[in-house]
C-alpha cells in the first residue's frame, strides 16, 4: 500500500518530534541527575567543613582548659614530691570534673605517672609515649586525636572502657576484619609541659575527651 506525499509528511514531522523529545527528556535528565550529583556533592562537604570547623573549635577549647590547669601551683608542687598521691589524685580529679573532662593526668619528665583523675589509674607507671604527650615533653603544647587501647582505658576509668565498647556490624563494603567489636577509643587529647625555674621541661599534664559515643560533638 503506497502513502501519499501528505502522510509521508506527517509521519516525517511526527518523527521529528518524537526524536526531538526523546532528546529533550535525555538532557532534562541528564541535567537533573547532575544537579542532584552536584548538590549532594556540595552538602557533603560543607557537612565536612563544618565537622572540621567543631572539631578545631573543641581542640583549641580543650588545649586552653588543660593549659589552664598546667598553671595551677599545686602540679608544681606534685613535680618537686611535696604534696601527697591521693591529694594529687583527689585535685586531679576535682579539676577534670570542673572542667568537664574525660581524663586528666599528670607525668614527670622520664614520663613517669604520678597521678591520675582516677584512683583505677596507675602511678609509678611509664605513660603511654603518643605523639601528642611526646611532643609535649619536647617542650611544645600539642593537641590531637590519639588511639588509645582498652587496657588503658580501664586503668583510667571502667566507665570509659564502657563507653568505648563498641559492637561492629558486617555490613555489604566494610572492610574485612575478625574483630566483632571495637574497644579502643578514639579521643581528643591535650598536653602541656610544665617548665621548672631553669626553663626545662620539668613535667607534663594532659587530659582529654572520649570521642567514642559522644554524639555532641
Amino acid at each position: 500500500m503506497k502513502l501519499s506525499i501528505r502522510k509521508i509528511q506527517v509521519l516525517g514531522y511526527a518523527l521529528v518530534v518524537l526524536l526531538m523529545g526523546i532528546f529533550a527528556t535525555y538532557a532534562g535528565l541528564s541535567f537533573i541527575n547532575d544537579t542532584v550529583a552536584t548538590e549532594a556533592q556540595m552538602r557533603v562537604q560543607m557537612d565536612l567543613n563544618s565537622a572540621w570547623v567543631a572539631y578545631n573549635e573543641e581542640k583549641t577549647m580543650l588545649q586552653m582548659t588543660v593549659s589552664l590547669v598546667s598553671q595551677h601551683e599545686a602540679l608544681r608542687s606534685a613535680l618537686r614530691h611535696e604534696i601527697s598521691t591521693d591529694s594529687l589524685i583527689s585535685l586531679l580529679e576535682r579539676l577534670r570534673v570542673q572542667y568537664k573532662l574525660d581524663f586528666l593526668t599528670l607525668v614527670d619528665k622520664d614520663s613517669m605517672i604520678l597521678g591520675t583523675s582516677s584512683h583505677q589509674g596507675p602511678t609509678g607507671q611509664r605513660a603511654r609515649l603518643d605523639p601528642v604527650i611526646l611532643q609535649a615533653l619536647r617542650g611544645s603544647v600539642s593537641s590531637g586525636t590519639t588511639l588509645i587501647s582498652r587496657e588503658d582505658l580501664l586503668r583510667k576509668s571502667k566507665e570509659l572502657a564502657a563507653q568505648a565498647h563498641i559492637a561492629l556490624v558486617e555490613t555489604r563494603r566494610a572492610r574485612p576484619t575478625e574483630r566483632s567489636v571495637e574497644d579502643r577509643g578514639m579521643a581528643l587529647e591535650s598536653a602541656v609541659p610544665i617548665l621548672n625555674v631553669h626553663e626545662t621541661v620539668n613535667g607534663v599534664v594532659y587530659g582529654g575527651i572520649l570521642l567514642n559515643r559522644r554524639y555532641d560533638l
